[in-house]
């Protein structure tokens, strides 16, 4: 009798446990058809892979949906860590958002899909708050342990990102991270390769030749009619303008871009601005660079994944205003110092970890 109730506790907890996984298994689907946006709830996740995602309903046969146009997997039952991570990287609280999904991970056990979803976003939010070796190593094990995975093909595009960006490996390892999607294009959305080339134009721009660089963005710019694409098109252009020093050219784009009211992405706007800034900067038109780089810093200040944005503009900004400042006299010359010290403080307290940040810092005489 004791053996008999020892098997039937037993085999109550192995159905307990059994249910709990697949409930773990079961999401609502978020995805976009035709422009329309539908929610799919009660399924089961089957696949989960770059060349679509397939799932159950109870009492249904299998539904699919491809991948580019799932636009969120929300989990039925998640461990406590990760919906903290994931509602504090919506928040826009990065840094907090990957410690909690790093903690996450230690629950992976019980959630087949958690480990490629808890990398994912906290390569996000970790590089978003600046931790870049912390997000090149969350992606990594992403990609190595779930390379059929329908986040790979996105965290490759941010794994070049953020080798491109300064204090990070560079282009040489941004050009080897786009050529892995090259493998598995022909499974895609067209919008990949779109997105591939624009890496490699701007990896021209930056650090090859910016001609040819121009030429291949001009390319991509007849191939997309993404509007998305083609404000960020936009946006290499201008800054292979001011490479190739086409200063004219060059503020036409941005401010083409600046005075745009249907582009919205704060990237877009505030890549512009700086772009417009370094450009009348380089011309010696401080009167108007100061005012270009402080639309990036009061638009975008609190936003940490901006953070370098902000720090340049500042760090620019107040050079601006000492420059200008040289061109006048009297009680408008001290006034244009004080606010260029100002705003040169503000980069070198609250943006010390940025490359404008750390400018700033320097220009003041202040230790990194």
């Amino acid at each position: 009798m004791i053996t008999g109730y020892k098997t039937l506790v037993v085999s109550a907890f192995a159905f307990v446990a059994t249910t709990i996984l697949s409930f773990a298994q079961e999401a609502t689907v978020v995805s976009q058809r035709a422009g329309k946006v539908r929610e799919d709830s009660g399924v089961r996740i089957t696949k989960d892979q770059y060349d679509g995602v397939t799932g159950k309903k109870a009492g249904q046969g299998s539904q699919s949906w491809r991948a580019h146009a799932v636009i969120e997997i929300k989990w039925r039952i998640a461990p406590a860590a990760y919906k903290k991570g994931m509602n504090l990287y919506r928040d826009g609280d990065h840094k907090e958002a990957a410690e909690f999904l790093k903690a996450s991970l230690e629950k992976a056990g019980n959630y087949p899909w958690l480990p490629a979803y808890a990398n994912y976003y906290m390569g996000l939010a970790a590089a978003r708050a600046g931790y870049l070796k912390d997000a090149i190593a969350a992606l990594e094990a992403l990609v190595k342990d779930n390379p059929m995975h329908r986040f790979v093909p996105d965290a490759y595009i941010e794994l070049a990102k953020i080798h491109l960006r300064p204090g990070s490996t560079g282009p040489k390892a941004a050009k080897a991270a786009l050529q892995r999607i090259a493998k598995i294009a022909s499974k895609l959305d067209a919008s990949y390769q779109i997105k591939v080339d624009l890496g490699l134009a701007k990896l021209e721009v930056m650090a090859g030749d910016a001609t040819k660089g121009l030429t291949l963005l001009e390319g991509l710019e007849r191939k997309t009619r993404d509007e998305s694409l083609l404000n960020l098109i936009a946006m290499e252009k201008g800054q292979a303008y001011v490479k190739l020093s086409q200063f004219p050219m060059a503020e036409r784009a941005f401010e083409r871009i600046l005075g745009s009211k249907k582009i919205k992405n704060p990237e877009v706007i505030a890549g512009a601005a700086n772009g417009l800034g370094d450009c009348q900067f380089a011309q010696q038109k401080y009167d108007l660079a100061m005012w270009s780089y402080s639309r990036t810093y009061s638009l975008f200040t609190d936003r940490e994944d901006l953070s370098r944005a902000v720090g340049w503009a500042l760090f620019r900004g107040g050079e601006s205003f000492h420059m200008q400042a040289g061109k006048v006299s009297g009680a408008d010359r001290q006034k244009l110092q004080r606010y260029g010290n100002r705003v040169l403080r503000r980069a070198a307290t609250e943006f010390r970890g940025t490359p404008g940040g750390r400018a700033a810092r320097k220009k003041l005489g202040l230790s990194n």
